[in-house]
């Protein structure tokens, strides 16, 4: 092959090296973003030593994805008096790798995680009354390209199981008052 040029290949989404010489090449191909890209030596790009001119190549397609999944967790219900707290541990996309052990908690101890693929649910236990919260951190799940994921928002979920106490007096005159409180 004569001439064969990074220029005489059709790139979609993508650049193109070549290296090497004679009837050997080597064709280096770089997306230039996320998503969809193909590569293809048109008809009449190089010739051989005779002067006989190529046939169009065929067409490789490729699929090129280098964005981190993002993660948001999220509660029913903030406040809650409900123990174990069920979070909600939503990807942006498919992802494995997720275990429990990922999850760091204050407050709390970490139960199951259940689910797959997009969707988790992981159950927390409140050790007390007050602030519980839940962190992921970066790459504790991966994408089928293997990008790990981007660290989620820390979710803070108050847990209030006191008993509200009511205290009621009579007044001057022999009315009666009262007061509600909440000690957390």
């Amino acid at each position: 092959i004569i001439g064969l040029a990074n220029g005489d290949f059709t790139c979609s989404n993508c650049t193109v090296s070549v290296s090497g010489s004679g009837s050997s090449y080597t064709l280096t191909v770089t997306p230039t973003s996320s998503g969809a890209f193909s590569v293809l030596l048109p008809a009449s790009m190089v010739a051989d030593s005779a002067g006989n001119s190529n046939t169009a190549s065929n067409t490789l397609n490729w699929s090129y994805d280098n964005s981190a999944p993002t993660v948001s967790l999220s509660t029913s219900s903030n406040p809650t008096n409900t123990s174990p707290i069920s979070v909600s541990v939503i990807f942006s996309e498919a992802v494995s790798g997720l275990t429990s052990g990922d999850f760091v908690v204050s407050n709390g101890t970490v139960g199951s995680l259940t689910g797959g693929a997009t969707v988790y649910t992981l159950s927390v236990t409140p050790t007390g009354a007050g602030v519980v919260t839940v962190d992921l951190g970066t790459n504790s799940a991966q994408d089928g390209a293997g990008n790990g994921n981007i660290a989620a928002t820390q979710l803070n979920v108050t847990y209030d199981n006191v008993d509200p106490t009511i205290i009621l007096a009579v007044g001057g005159g022999g009315a009666a008052s009262g007061s509600i409180t909440n000690s957390t």
